[in-house]
């Protein structure tokens, strides 16, 4: 008989601190003069974790559109080389990377309920934060720059013998690593500078053999028109 009303009165004291804790929860809701109605009906309360997340961790505020094309499967690419200011590159544009800060403390909490998750009445849910954040990056709509993509292509003349110097054109993969522009920018950059791709290496034809090629061709039409 004792055992059960120990139990019993166990149970009353968790409810009771339940109850105490959504009438807190009420009462500052009141206090801020919020309604109760338009809120989720489950009130998160948050702990911190005994190891917080270090500075190999950055976080990145991205425009919904961007974060629809990652949820949907599709890649951001950071471009450029070690000197270069960060670009990130999606299949068809670029957008440059720039450090902001503010003054807000920014929450990494990985099992947050969001709106739409929660309906019912008013409940406490526990959340643990991973991190707590002052900085992050931000992404820009940027004019990519395919100027070092025409300095690459200069660098191995294809001539009427072949590479002048011996040396191997460049991939589009090492294009994509040393360009800061995305993949069909670079497909459109390597159009507007005449390049030419011989055994999946891209090229510039070399200035004489060039002339030389465009002589061929005229001297085609004329045979053909004449």
């Amino acid at each position: 008989m004792e055992e059960t009303e120990t139990e019993e009165i166990g149970g009353e004291m968790g409810k009771t601190e339940m109850d105490r804790a959504l009438e807190e929860v009420a009462k500052v809701i009141g206090i801020a003069k919020l309604n109760e109605n338009e809120l989720m009906a489950k009130s998160q309360v948050f702990s911190f974790a005994p190891t917080l997340m270090g500075g190999d961790i950055r976080l990145m505020e991205v425009p919904p559109y961007l974060a629809a094309s990652l949820c949907s499967g599709d890649l951001l690419t950071l471009r450029g080389e070690s000197g270069d200011g960060a670009v990130l590159c999606t299949q068809d544009t670029t957008y440059t990377v720039r450090e902001a800060e503010t003054s807000n403390s920014l929450l990494v909490v990985p099992h947050l309920s969001l709106p739409g998750e929660c309906g019912g009445g008013r409940r406490l849910g526990e959340s643990t934060v991973q991190g707590v954040f002052h900085e992050y990056l931000e992404v820009l709509p940027h004019q990519p720059s395919t100027k070092r993509l025409l300095t690459l292509l200069q660098e191995h003349p294809l001539g009427e013998t072949g590479i002048k110097d011996g040396l191997p054109g460049h991939t589009l993969s090492q294009l994509l690593d040393r360009v800061q522009a995305s993949e069909e920018e670079i497909l459109e950059g390597l159009k507007r500078c005449e390049g030419v791709r011989v055994g999946g290496e891209w090229y510039l034809l070399d200035h004489q053999f060039h002339m030389k090629i465009l002589g061929f061709i005229f001297k085609s039409v004329r045979t053909i028109w004449s």
